[in-house]
């Protein structure tokens, strides 16, 4: 995004909300490690970006439930973006 767009964002008060955490699911047919590099790099406030589009993501499906236990076993909740900054003291109304 080039500064010129983030100032227009900025004056209409719009966000730019983008996940920090991405496994690269896409490039592999293993649910395991799809939850492997999840659980590697999320933290707290993070968004992870999962695919399920462009063919079969089964293995994306059968690493959802695995990565969402993980991350309640670890104390993690989940939140809507709107939630989330909410709790961070944001405005969520044009996210």
């Amino acid at each position: 995004m080039s500064f010129g767009q983030g100032k227009l964002l900025e004056k209409r008060n719009l966000k730019i909300i983008s996940a920090d955490v991405v496994a690269g699911d896409w490039k592999t047919k293993e649910p395991e490690k799809i939850t492997r590099i999840v659980l590697k790099k999320v933290r707290p406030g993070s968004i992870i970006a999962l695919h399920d589009g462009g063919g079969d993501r089964s293995e994306t499906l059968s690493a959802v439930p695995k990565i969402i236990d993980a991350l309640c076993r670890q104390g993690y909740t989940f939140l809507t973006v709107g939630e989330l900054l909410n709790q961070k003291g944001m405005s969520s109304g044009n996210v």
